[in-house]
């Protein structure tokens, strides 16, 4: 053997044994994260480049990706410990190496464009947030208001960043987005980023610091076939957390500001404020945390629990709950990008975090508030003139009535409408007017066009409202000319409805029909507990998500509370008079399972004698004469089917407002995901929510918002859907009459209750008639004895 061999091959071994040596030490140094409390705050900005006008740039890969937990710093790992000294648990290895590799933080933050008014979160015709972070414009032509903050600190913005895509229907070379900063001119793109989100950068004109407003306005020209139905098949949408003003990572610096800061655009955003806890956090404590992180958010925004090694989505703030041996509130930058509130803890204690966050943001105006007796006009009730110019257009009017209004019986509200429509409207153009999604005028828009019509008085039943929110809602539909054919070219408007038209709706007693309305109005975050009895281990944690984004009351009453269990603890379920099954309510909240075919056994076979009768028919009755006719006549008039029976049931659907079923039938055959129950109406103020497996505990507090907020739920029992509507169970309950009625309105109320049930009514009516003719028979008899006697 020669002996250079055993040279060489030693000499390989050492290359071999330094190469990951020189590689770990390279993927340290590149993957350091500076953790300095003190350092700047990165909120995920694209990458940009300095190039004037309006700028292409390439779309982020990892826009939409899911990224690691925001970790507390480690002590024993490369990177420099955090400024605020946290003694926190090591991480596990593969969290330790994700971390390791993470990218280096960029150098510039992002002030995001947010929606002024709150969207709606499924698709419309207009504006929604279909998803966390995305705004979509759907239609042929809208207007949407929104707003881009700037720190007092940062120096304007030359450039505004929209990361947008849209439909493959819209035509790129004639659709454009006009954007208007404040008071400057507009300023036109092309909506050329079909299919795949693409940023542009377009000159920042009239950006200030502060507030600023910022107007988007689409013209979205199509290929499709003109009709409504086009109009849900062009749209544009706008990445919330990639679209804005960047500025300097100093100007938002890792402090109470700065968190202030990234916790609007978090909840404006439209995503839910991840909250980092390790498995074993104290759930007392974390619930506190989360009320006093909802109550700074006003209710306005939502709140999920993680873990610190469970990947989530880009965030721009953060809060996280780490055990320590002192009682300390800091920032810093997390390794997503996010500014973490970081919350150090001694067993049992927090540290007071008023200082810390932002303050409650004033109580919401809300909607204007209609004077029952008094017309009053759009633009008194916060709406200005409304003009449509898609094929499908809806146009909503939300307004308030008095909590305490009700009206049952025939009384008649106004709108007088002063409206007008282009003239050359297809034919079968039509406009809907609708109260409370119920249809009280269709108006045809194909024929008289052209200019303002005269105003038109419309009346319509006063008992479609109700008291708290109602909407008026304003629907255009505009067929294709012919059906086939692409939508030319326009230039006017379709339709327009003055903020002077006017709404007077009939005064009412103060009544309501009782519930799970007035609960509901009075419960805050503070009133939702888990339910005794339930697994300690998870519905603790359930409560204080779904207490974290339910919206303040304008009211709260302390003494109401809202209990949460699921099916896994039958021991938790409410007790109380409705005698509610616990087979019926898995039925109800259990997801449908897919039907099996079952195998039967196999049947012995039927042996049928033959004859000129076709096998499975029946021999005809031999006729009985006066007997079988005598007996049919009583079946159809005695009968199940009869007219004495059917007669029965309509006037029992009509003795009362309410419904005859309990609870238990009233269940049956429905299925949903959550069931909102006053169990005792003896205890008015206890409330229990019934979670199935399935049910979205991200979405019960909006949706628990909405029941209030719409004040529909006059029953005993809410059944919630698995697309976010609720079903209400209302027994037969008289109406309340919470004090009493003026001179005038003695008449109402009795309306009101001859509504609720009139016969009912007409018994009372029938019984007090009776009463007054007893005291003529009484007079006449006594009186014709007398003359009798002296006779």
């Amino acid at each position: 053997m020669s002996p250079v061999l055993p040279l060489v091959t030693s000499a390989l071994a050492a290359l071999l044994t330094a190469l990951p040596v020189w590689a770990l030490d390279r993927s340290e140094g590149a993957g350091a994260q500076p953790r300095d409390g003190g350092g700047p705050v990165v909120l995920s900005a694209p990458a940009q480049e300095p190039v004037s006008g309006l700028i292409r740039l390439p779309p982020d890969p990892e826009g939409g990706g899911e990224e690691a937990a925001d970790l507390p710093a480690t002590p024993g790992e490369t990177e420099p410990a955090d400024a605020t000294g946290l003694v926190a648990p090591a991480a596990p290895l593969r969290d330790r190496a994700e971390r390791g590799t993470a990218a280096p933080l960029n150098t510039e933050g992002l002030m995001p464009l947010l929606p002024v008014n709150r969207l709606p979160v499924s698709p419309v015709a207009g504006a929604s947030l279909p998803q966390p972070g995305i705004l979509r414009l759907t239609g042929e032509r809208l207007v949407q208001q929104m707003s881009i903050y700037l720190p007092e600190s940062a120096p304007v913005p030359d450039r505004l960043l929209l990361t947008l895509q849209s439909s493959i229907n819209v035509l790129p070379d004639a659709a454009r987005l006009e954007v208007t900063i404040n008071e400057a001119a507009p300023q036109s793109l092309p909506l050329d980023q079909i299919g795949a989100f693409g940023t542009l950068a377009l000159p920042a004109e009239g950006l200030r610091q502060g507030e600023n407003r910022v107007m988007l306005t689409i013209h979205q020209p199509h290929r499709i076939w003109c009709g409504p139905e086009a109009t849900f098949g062009v749209w544009t949408e706008i990445d919330l957390s990639r679209s804005g003003a960047s500025v300097p990572a100093t100007s938002v610096t890792p402090d109470p500001g700065g968190f202030a800061l990234a916790l609007r655009a978090q909840t404006g955003t439209g995503r839910p404020l991840p909250v980092l806890s390790d498995t074993t956090a104290d759930p007392v404590l974390l619930r506190q945390v989360t009320d006093r992180v909802s109550e700074a958010m006003g209710g306005n925004g939502q709140i999920t629990l993680r873990s610190f090694y469970t990947p989530g989505p880009k965030s721009f703030a953060s809060v996280a709950l780490i055990p320590s041996e002192r009682n300390q509130v800091s920032f810093r930058p997390g390794a997503s990008g996010a500014l973490v509130m970081q919350i150090e803890h001694r067993p049992g204690e927090l540290p007071d975090l008023a200082p810390h966050l932002p303050p409650p943001p004033p109580p919401h105006a809300g909607l204007q508030l209609l004077r029952p007796g008094d017309p009053m006009t759009f633009e008194a009730l916060g709406q200005g003139d409304i003009i449509g110019n898609t094929h499908y257009f809806r146009a909503a009017l939300p307004f308030r009535l008095p909590d305490a209004w009700l009206l049952l019986a025939n009384q008649r509200a106004r709108l007088q409408l002063h409206y007008g429509y282009a003239a050359d409207l297809a034919p079968g153009s039509i406009l809907l007017v609708k109260v409370n999604d119920q249809t009280v005028r269709l108006l045809p828009l194909d024929v008289s066009g052209g200019g303002m019509r005269e105003p038109l008085d419309i009346d319509f039943q006063a008992r479609f409202l109700h008291g708290g929110v109602n909407v008026l809602s304003f629907e255009m539909m505009i067929p294709g000319a012919p059906a086939d054919a692409v939508c030319p070219p326009r230039q006017g408007d379709m339709l327009v409805i003055r903020a002077s038209s006017t709404l007077n709706v009939p005064p009412s007693p103060p009544m309501e029909l009782a519930g799970l309305i007035r609960p509901l109005s009075g419960l805050s975050s503070s009133g939702v507990l888990p339910a005794a009895g339930s697994d300690a281990a998870t519905m603790p944690l359930t409560a204080a998500q779904i207490a974290a984004g339910l919206a303040r009351p304008s009211r709260p009453n302390p003494a109401i509370t809202l209990h949460v269990t699921d099916l896994s603890t039958p021991q938790a379920l409410p007790a109380g008079p409705h005698q509610l099954r616990l087979s019926r309510l898995q039925e109800a909240l259990f997801p449908l399972m897919p039907a099996t075919a079952e195998v039967s056994p196999q049947s012995p076979p039927v042996f049928r004698p033959e004859g000129p009768a076709e096998i499975g028919s029946e021999p005809e009755p031999e006729s009985g004469g006066f007997t079988a006719s005598l007996a049919s006549l009583r079946d159809r008039v005695t009968g199940p089917e009869g007219v004495l029976s059917r007669l029965r049931d309509e006037i029992r659907q009509s003795a009362y407002i309410g419904s005859e079923q309990s609870l238990d039938e009233w269940l049956e055959g429905r299925r949903g995901v959550a069931l909102l129950l006053r169990p005792d109406p003896a205890l008015p103020d206890a409330l229990w929510l019934v979670l199935g497996p399935r049910a979205p505990v991200d979405m019960i507090a909006q949706s628990l918002s909405d029941l209030r907020r719409s004040r529909l739920a006059s029953g005993e029992a809410a059944l919630l859907d698995a697309d976010g509507t609720w079903a209400v169970w209302s027994p037969i309950t008289p109406p309340h009459l919470l004090a009493l009625p003026a001179a005038g309105q003695w008449r109402t109320a009795l309306g009101n209750f001859a509504s609720w049930s009139p016969l009912l009514y007409t018994a009372v009516t029938l019984g007090l008639a009776l009463l007054s003719i007893l005291p003529v028979l009484c007079f006449l008899l006594i009186t014709r004895t007398r003359r009798g006697g002296r006779l």
